[in-house]
């Protein structure tokens, strides 16, 4: 069972039980905040993303439905496929969590900065991995080099 809003909820049939699922209005927020468009085109994008197979949802066999049939069919959409989406069309930066996850991977394959490779590669990289660039050469908010001097110090210590 997949918690979602508090409430359990059966993941669609075929689907591991602990795949992510978020409601259609949470995903029309994180497309807003990632492409800086409007609720309807949100809508539209998530809808023909669903469409086109894209991002599962579930109570939608893409092979069946037909698209005047589609509004309103599914509730649920799967929040990782999304995520991976938007990750690759945005130029937004991603959460700060991913930069997190993004260091704590590079440290754990032994690239220490400082170290095996100086701070200023390891911060590009991190900022390349999580399009942590607000323009060419500008780091984005929480990912200059002392935001990310401070996160590397704060999960080695943890």
């Amino acid at each position: 069972m997949t918690k979602i809003n508090n409430l359990k909820l059966r993941p669609p049939k075929g689907l591991p039980a602990d795949w992510e699922w978020i409601g259609f209005g949470t995903a029309w927020d994180e497309i807003m905040l990632a492409l800086n468009v409007s609720s309807q085109v949100a809508e539209m994008l998530l809808n023909g993303l669903v469409a086109t197979g894209n991002v599962r949802a579930d109570g939608i066999d893409i092979d069946e439905c037909k698209i005047v049939e589609f509004q309103g069919k599914a509730t649920l959409v799967s929040g990782l496929e999304l995520r991976e989406w938007l990750s690759e069309v945005s130029r937004s930066p991603r959460r700060r969590n991913a930069r997190d996850q993004m260091i704590l991977s590079k440290l754990a394959e032994g690239i220490i900065p400082g170290n095996t490779i100086p701070w200023k590669k390891f911060c590009d990289s991190i900022r390349d991995g999580c399009n942590g660039w607000f323009s060419k050469g500008k780091p984005a908010m929480s990912y200059g080099d002392k935001a990310i001097q401070r996160a590397v110090n704060k999960l080695r210590d943890a």
